[in-house]
């Protein structure tokens, strides 16, 4: 079935996405080098680990749900509620992206009170990477609502060949790896920070 395998693929793509918010564990951490890092970088370096987690959480809870609708059969009212739940952490996912974006504004804005100049600039060039991640993201949890749009189509009408070719599938694919890529460039970045304290 047509609708299963373009399915699948892009859940296993999606799958991939899930080390994009790796943000998580490199965005907390203990200076205890001699540059005077401010306190408000901290904070907010912290929170913004937190609202990775939680896109982290919401992104696996809508990837769940996409893949429970192969699973349905006949049951075309399950695939909607399935639909709609996934629809709510999607949009969850989204919501969290911009919270992340105005976190990284206020870390971008107090690069200037790290006392040492390299420091500021790999800092500088990590949040940059980070934004253009998160970008992305947004475009990704947008795509992924169109997605769902189709899926309920499906369920209305129960087609099996609506995902034949489907360039949504490709787009979002191409999304999951060009987020992977500034993951691993904004790991490799924020590592550099670390170490230049």
């Amino acid at each position: 079935m047509t609708f299963r395998i373009e399915l699948k693929r892009a859940l296993f793509a999606t799958a991939i996405l899930f080390g994009l918010f790796g943000v998580g564990y490199l965005l907390v951490f203990s200076a205890n080098g001699s540059v005077e890092v401010p306190e408000l970088f901290r904070i907010t370096r912290e929170r913004a680990a937190g609202i990775s987690r939680d896109i982290v959480v919401r992104t696996t809870n809508t990837v769940e749900k996409i893949g429970a609708m192969q699973n349905v059969g006949e049951d075309r009212t399950r695939g909607v509620v399935l639909v709609r739940e996934a629809r709510r952490s999607n949009a969850g996912a989204y919501g969290s992206a911009f919270d992340l974006s105005e976190q990284l504004k206020v870390l971008a804005q107090t690069i200037a009170g790290i006392s040492s100049a390299r420091s500021q600039r790999i800092a500088s060039e990590a949040i940059a990477t980070e934004l253009a991640l998160v970008s992305e993201f947004i475009g990704y949890t947008q795509d992924v609502e169109i997605l769902l749009n189709r899926l309920q189509a499906h369920f209305a009408s129960g087609a099996d060949d609506v995902y034949a070719q489907d360039p949504l599938l490709q787009k979002i694919n191409a999304r999951v790896r060009r987020i992977n890529d500034l993951n691993k460039e904004f790991e490799i970045q924020m590592r550099a920070f670390d170490r230049s304290l």
